[in-house]
């Protein structure tokens, strides 16, 4: 269905290629019934504009027969059926490598029945996703990804070359690689013998050596070759020639306009009318959270009238890092680095002489709410979530503005392992530590905040005036056999970065230089190998082992990077006393903290209590809590 009416800014049309009731017309309480819409959305933007000329190569785009530079962008619409039935509130979703999550993952608790869905839709929400992504690769499943299509970058029509680089790490020996991050669609090698290319090898003992030109090659237009095939375990880095950049940092501005359209009632084949949409909130994790602070940084913030886009943000397990999309041969799954700024007001990096925040420079009128949720694992990898609360030294607590806050759940990992916690490629089983219970809370806080119903509870993160932090190479952490305590975090130096970086491509002077490595601090741990800085969830408060928001894939290795990654651990405690001796645990066993199920589960309910008075747990999930709760201490008690 094709809806040529007048459009808003530079929404130029729409393509609807689905429209259905959703859920099969499911009743979400007091709400009703929603539909489906999917489809295209169409953009055309005008170069010259103020709002536009911060995109990386727009100058050296395409143009219509109007001077505008034209792409496009998959949608889905979760809406209403009846709009007045609603809350007035806009939630986008903000798409992470193609899949849209606000149906499955960022909400759920561990009641497979209680699902985003359930949680979003029965309070009203309007829920909106927009590709942005140019490299998603293409469907081989069922589950439909959504894309930008966006215009190549030309000088004087002539194609424009450049060095991209590519990094891998291989837990096994592979005959070939495909040039880009996890099955994206790869940059072409365009001459592969430019000035420049090479391969290095890194080992796991941190040695580093350059592959000679003639043990490797490229094999087609978008894979690598090694002579003998790669080694493993090993991380490897490649830098080649490739031509033809996308205009990345359109990216930006298809959610940008996407959203104010939407907002402002302006699509009218959506059925939404003016004035029904009262405020927009934003959620995103790990890379999507990562996009929105990279948004926001960037001033895509602010529509094309000068209104404000987002009224809240909610940024997930994004650490201190953000999306850069808007360079020349961006990589947007391959994160290529930490940029300065981190902390949200302005401070100076005397190490580089850079200041600046990461909304110092937005005008109060279209600065949204912020709240950001970290967990272990953001402190222990390369994004660094310390840098958004610290000095750029490390020497002291740097304060959030009253407009922000961060909330940091003590001892998880990036996403939580199912129950049972089992091991898959680490060294310790998954950690089951779940997050979502404060991921709820924050969100629900966020919109009354927006709405201006209500304040969110105070930041809670690891503080260096109480303590809490340490460095990553001086844990302390209990010596319990089986588990290998990494030597440091990913550790990052400071990015020089080269002049032309941004209009140029990251690899544009090899090699490519860093400065002083970064100050990074983790939570300090108890006894029992828990960390004590930040929310302390029920599960953490009343333990059934450690949980880790570190897992090493290749025990005693000193490459972190290659080592650590997404997973935490999960250490359980011994089920009695006889079992922790044979097991040389320092730790008290099960059976020594707790008398029975209910003394434990009692335990449980005074800290879930807890938190909800404190606002970090709803008093709706406590009840799911204790479930779950109950049946892991059954699985691992044996029932007593």
């Amino acid at each position: 269905m094709l809806c040529l009416a007048a459009l808003h800014a530079e929404v130029t049309g729409l393509t609807i290629h689905k429209r259905e009731p959703y859920s099969n017309g499911r009743v979400y309480g007091a709400v009703g019934a929603y539909e489906l819409i999917e489809g295209v959305m169409r953009f055309a933007v005008d170069p010259g504009a103020a709002a536009n000329q911060g995109i990386v190569d727009i100058a050296n785009a395409p143009r219509n027969g109007r001077g505008l530079v034209e792409f496009e962008a998959d949608f889905q619409l979760v809406k209403p059926v009846d709009p007045s039935k609603g809350n007035g509130a806009l939630l986008f979703d903000v798409v992470n490598r193609g899949t849209f999550r606000w149906h499955s993952t960022v909400f759920r608790t561990p009641d497979s029945a209680r699902t985003s869905a359930d949680f979003l839709l029965t309070r009203g929400f309007t829920v909106l996703a927009v590709g942005w992504q140019h490299d998603v690769p293409a469907n081989d499943g069922e589950e439909r990804l959504l894309r930008a299509r966006i215009p190549t970058a030309t000088l004087n029509g002539k194609p424009i070359r450049g060095l991209v680089g590519v990094t891998f790490t291989l837990a096994k020996p592979a005959a070939t690689q495909l040039l880009s991050d996890r099955g994206h669609i790869p940059y072409a090698v365009a001459d592969p013998n430019a000035p420049g290319t090479q391969l290095t090898m890194k080992h796991l003992d941190g040695r580093t050596e350059r592959v000679p030109r003639e043990k490797w090659g490229f094999r087609g237009k978008d894979r690598i070759y090694m002579e003998g095939g790669f080694a493993a375990p090993r991380s490897y880095e490649v830098i080649y020639q490739s031509e033809n950049p996308p205009v990345a940092g359109l990216g930006f501005a298809a959610v940008r306009d996407g959203v104010a359209a939407v907002k402002q009632g302006k699509l009218t084949e959506f059925g939404i009318r003016p004035g029904a949409i009262r405020r927009s909130l934003a959620v995103g994790q790990s890379q999507s959270g990562r996009f929105l602070r990279g948004f926001v940084h960037e001033g895509f913030n602010a529509d094309l009238e000068g209104k404000r886009v987002f009224d809240g943000v909610l940024a997930i397990i994004a650490g201190g890092s953000r999306v850069t999309i808007n360079y020349r041969f961006a990589q947007p799954s391959a994160n290529p680095g930490l940029f300065f700024p981190y902390t949200d007001a302005a401070q100076t990096d005397a190490e580089t002489n850079e200041s600046g925040g990461l909304l110092s420079n937005i005008p109060a009128a279209i600065r949204p709410k912020m709240i950001y949720l970290n967990t272990a694992n953001e402190y222990w990898r390369s994004s660094n979530a310390g840098l958004i609360h610290l000095s750029a030294d490390g020497s002291r607590d740097f304060a959030l503005p009253e407009d922000s806050r961060l909330y940091v759940v003590a001892g998880a990992q990036h996403g939580p392992s199912p129950w049972p916690a089992r091991k898959v490629d680490r060294e310790l089983a998954g950690n089951p530590l779940n997050y979502r219970w404060v991921t709820r809370a924050a969100f629900e806080a966020l919109d009354r905040w927006v709405a201006g119903t209500g304040t969110p509870p105070a930041s809670r993160y690891p503080r260096l005036d109480q303590n809490q932090l340490t460095p990553s190479d001086q844990l302390g952490f209990p010596s319990i056999p089986g588990v290998t305590v990494p030597p440091s975090a990913q550790t990052m130096a400071r990015a020089l970065l080269p002049a032309r970086f941004w209009t140029e491509g990251p690899v544009t002077t090899l090699p490519v230089r860093g400065g002083k490595l970064y100050p990074h601090l983790v939570s300090r741990v108890d006894g029992d190998g828990n960390e004590i800085g930040g929310i302390v969830l029920p599960e953490l408060a009343v333990p059934l082992g450690a949980y880790l928001g570190w897992n090493q894939q290749f025990p005693g290795a000193r490459d972190m990077n290659a080592s650590l990654g997404l997973p935490g651990g999960f250490v359980p405690f011994a089920r009695d006393e006889e079992q922790r001796k044979a097991n040389r645990d320092p730790r008290p066993s099960l059976a020594a903290r707790y008398a029975n199920r209910e003394d434990f589960l009692g335990k449980m309910a005074l800290a879930a209590l807890q938190a909800v008075k404190d606002g970090y747990l709803l008093d709706e999930d406590v009840a799911s809590l204790l479930r779950a709760a109950r049946r892991q201490y059954d699985d691992m008690a044996g029932g007593k």
